[in-house]
């Protein structure tokens, strides 16, 4: 938050106009911290041992997923669905 308020008034003492400048770059730092947030959450999952494989333990039964990965599985289409439409809205008003 701070590094936007940062970037608004930078825009504000140079006196250009700030409200489409700083849309844009608003909107590619909060789809930055998306991609960050994404690519973690992808690398947290693992293909055939759950969240557990990650950390030593490892099983051949398919389960379903529970916890915390459950929790991973929804977080990275939350994210996928906004970095997308974020990146969409970028092209838009580039």
């Amino acid at each position: 938050m701070l590094i936007f308020h940062g970037i608004l008034l930078a825009f504000y003492f140079q006196g250009q106009p700030c409200i489409d400048s700083c849309m844009i770059y608003a909107l590619t730092i909060v789809q930055v911290i998306i991609a960050v947030l994404l690519t973690i959450a992808i690398l947290l999952q693992q293909k055939s041992g759950g969240l557990g494989a990650a950390f030593g333990g490892s099983t051949t039964v398919y389960t379903t997923k529970r916890g915390a990965d459950l929790i991973l599985f929804k977080a990275t289409i939350v994210l996928s669905v906004l970095f997308f439409g974020l990146a969409l809205v970028n092209v838009i008003l580039a």
